[in-house]
């Protein structure tokens, strides 16, 4: 009986075990199943890591490219600033024209018969434009006893003021201490020849009647004195007038052929002046009067 009940009790522990192992077989297998699932799911986010990674990787090169190119944007201005100067006015060599200010003026313009003075303002276009071309003028002058001088009419504004300066550029010219606003054109060329008749003879001579119809028919406007006599006070006031007239060539005569060709009568009192313009082929006579 005892050994029927071991016999039993063993055959149940059995039976318990073989039920046991499988489930325990089983769960192993499920723990084993479970961490290679794990690890299949933590592969899988290496491989996404691993793409990130390499995303990142791929990407720097982009995105340093981007930054650059941004840098480069960013920084267009700075470098057309950096690389484009402002412009400047091209330097001029202006070693012969005199600089004069309210302390010297006075003194400069009566110790010089002829003196061109410039008055002007250091930032206006039309001033800089002159600045080669008056420059110009001095040097050629230079040796004819013409001197080319300069104010600036911003820093001596009262010396400007003196001489009624209500724009720039101001030009005048001085004779003797007399001034007279330059008419005409702001080129080396146009100056030159102004300065020329202005510091001349002022006045020409006609002796033949060749020379009468040269001066007729090359000349657009003329002035004829008809005088006692090519020197002396009547001349002079002939000189003195010519240079009050800025278009006008002034031309006398003693020959009265010569007189004649110009309308005027041989028997008038002299001194006499006639002034003829042609125009359109046609002479134009002003009428004669007496110089002095």
């Amino acid at each position: 009986m005892s050994s029927r009940l071991i016999f039993l009790l063993a055959l149940a522990t059995l039976l318990l075990l073989s039920a046991l192992c499988p489930s325990l077989s089983k769960g192993g297998a499920n723990d084993k199943s479970a961490d290679e699932e794990e690890e299949e799911d933590l592969s899988f986010l290496e491989d996404d890591n691993d793409q990130n990674d390499a995303a990142h990787h791929h990407r720097h090169p982009q995105s340093d490219h981007l930054d650059v190119e941004d840098d480069d944007f960013r920084n267009y201005s700075d470098f057309e600033e950096s690389n484009l100067d402002p412009y400047k006015s091209p330097e001029v060599d202006e070693k012969d024209v005199v600089v004069l200010k309210e302390g010297n003026f006075s003194d400069f313009i009566g110790k010089n018969k002829f003196v061109m003075v410039e008055f002007y303002a250091p930032w206006c276009g039309h001033c800089q434009a002159l600045a080669p071309e008056y420059a110009a003028v001095a040097t050629e002058l230079k040796s004819e006893d013409v001197v080319l001088a300069k104010v600036d009419a911003i820093e001596e504004s009262e010396l400007a003021q003196v001489y009624d300066v209500q724009g720039f550029p101001t030009v005048y010219f001085f004779v003797d201490g007399v001034h007279k606003p330059y008419p005409g054109q702001r080129t080396k060329d146009a100056i030159v020849t102004w300065i020329k008749k202005k510091t001349g003879p002022g006045i020409y001579n006609i002796t033949t009647l060749d020379d009468a119809e040269r001066v007729l028919t090359s000349e657009s406007k003329v002035a004829l004195g008809y005088l006692n006599s090519l020197v002396g006070p009547e001349s002079q006031e002939l000189v003195a007038a010519s240079r009050l007239e800025d278009d006008v060539v002034f031309y006398q005569t003693v020959n009265p052929d010569v007189a004649k060709l110009f309308h005027l009568d041989p028997e008038v009192k002299r001194p006499a002046l006639v002034m003829l313009k042609m125009e359109a082929e046609k002479l134009s006579y002003f009428g004669w009067f007496f110089v002095g």
